[in-house]
């Protein structure tokens, strides 16, 4: 066993998991993973096993990023023997007779996976206070068995401390020296430490509404235009090529509006969706969703990224017609071009200009392979285009820099989302920490 090691949030778990009779935590607060790990540890005991907590549970605790309420029972706090240690900040974890004192950082401070030297081995003797005094553990008359066993095991244990300290060594470090300092004082000038009281502050209005967007990529099929290759028709004729120019657009917008019903439709309803749940800001690109109506929102956009397949079902086979239907026109104009204008097709023989059997086959030929020849080409596939429909949504925290903005705050003001209250109070902290806008 280590003597100083460091946990990670996932390793923390595994060191639960390990548990065989009995568990002791105390921190803080427990984060929802390792809630999992003690319920999964008692499930996997069928109940056979003895988890004692002690939290400070608060408000104040939580608003220190130390847990999220949604995780708490009383059901299962109640089955662990839960109990609440006001302004308690000695943690340790035991599992069986192995034990660790622990030094956890908020989240707001570092993340769960961030590998830091935290948890310090804790010594036998040390193991039955900690239990007695958190947890009143064992009963007086079995308190001075379970105190000489631990002197016994605590002193088979400094038999070997020497080698112990020979074979581990010392925690690595190194001077701190003025190259280190400057890089220090740097980063700090371009990334200015803000109060733990302003993240709060953050956290608190990222709870009340958060950065929305909501974007359907390929709505605009009926727009989609054919790229026809510099010089691929041989034509010199200006009205002809304006007519052509109308015939580069994919669909007919008169023509389609039967076939685009579904799509049209469809694009009414995520209208609608942002209606009902956004409010629009004129300084930001995105819009805002109040937190309190979010799950409503992803439940319904949800329902309408499956009804999209059926959108898409809808119209595949009709935008496959209107694509044959677009480029049999085409086609065709080409053709009567060349009926009427032979010298594009024989711009070196006059002679043949006047032999309309052989034009009317040559112009339904050159026709044919300039607009069918898929190397001058390109006509897009109907599944194509529809595997560009992409419904996405996108949600994103407001920060420190959107509270010190005043037109920001005037705008959530105006859209109903702040109070009075709020207003004042954020007046204040934009003084405090610097007004932009």
């Amino acid at each position: 066993m280590d003597y100083i090691k460091s946990f990670t949030e996932e390793e923390f778990c595994t060191f639960i998991l390990q548990t065989k009779e009995s568990l002791y935590i105390c921190l803080p607060l427990l984060h929802p993973k390792v809630i999992e790990s003690i319920h999964e540890v008692y499930d996997n005991h069928r109940g056979g096993i003895s988890i004692n907590i002690g939290l400070d549970f608060s408000p104040e605790t939580f608003r220190q990023g130390y847990g999220e309420i949604v995780s708490y029972e009383d059901s299962w706090m109640e089955k662990y023997n839960v109990q609440q240690m006001k302004d308690n900040r000695i943690s340790f974890v035991i599992a069986d007779s192995v034990g660790y004192f622990l030094f956890f950082e908020s989240r707001y401070l570092l993340p769960a996976d961030k590998v830091t030297l935290n948890a310090v081995l804790i010594d036998p003797i040390s193991l039955i206070r900690l239990k007695q005094h958190f947890f009143k553990s064992f009963k007086r008359s079995e308190l001075s068995d379970h105190i000489a066993n631990a002197i016994i095991e605590e002193s088979n244990q400094l038999k070997n401390i020497e080698s112990e300290f020979l074979d581990s060594g010392i925690v690595i470090s190194s001077v701190i020296n003025q190259t280190i300092i400057d890089d220090v004082r740097e980063s700090l000038k371009k990334n200015p430490p803000i109060k733990p009281d302003y993240k709060r502050i953050v956290e608190f209005y990222s709870n009340k509404f958060q950065y929305a967007k909501l974007v359907f990529k390929g709505s605009n099929i009926m727009y989609h235009k054919i790229d026809l290759p510099k010089d691929v028709l041989p034509i010199i004729d200006a009205e002809l090529k304006e007519k052509l120019e109308t015939r580069l657009n994919l669909f007919d917008k008169n023509d389609d509006e039967e076939c685009f019903k579904p799509l049209n439709e469809f694009k009414v309803k995520i209208a609608n969706l942002r209606e009902t749940f956004f409010t629009k800001i004129k300084s930001r690109e995105e819009s805002l969703v109040s937190m309190q109506h979010k799950v409503e929102f992803v439940a319904k956009y949800e329902l309408l990224k499956e009804e999209l397949i059926t959108v898409k079902a809808d119209i595949i086979s009709k935008l496959a017609k209107q694509i044959e239907s677009t480029k049999t026109r085409l086609l065709e104009d080409l053709k009567d071009f060349f009926l009427v204008n032979p010298q594009a097709l024989f711009p070196n023989d006059p002679y043949l200009w006047q032999n309309k059997a052989y034009i009317e086959t040559e112009a339904k030929s050159v026709a044919q392979d300039l607009i069918c020849n898929p190397k001058k080409i390109k006509w897009p596939k109907s599944h194509i285009l529809l595997d560009e429909f992409k419904l996405s949504v996108q949600f994103s925290d407001i920060t420190i820099e959107d509270l010190r903005n005043k037109e920001f705050i005037k705008e959530l003001k105006e859209a109903r989302l702040i109070g009075q209250a709020d207003i004042n109070f954020l007046a204040e902290f934009g003084i405090a920490i610097g007004v932009i806008g």
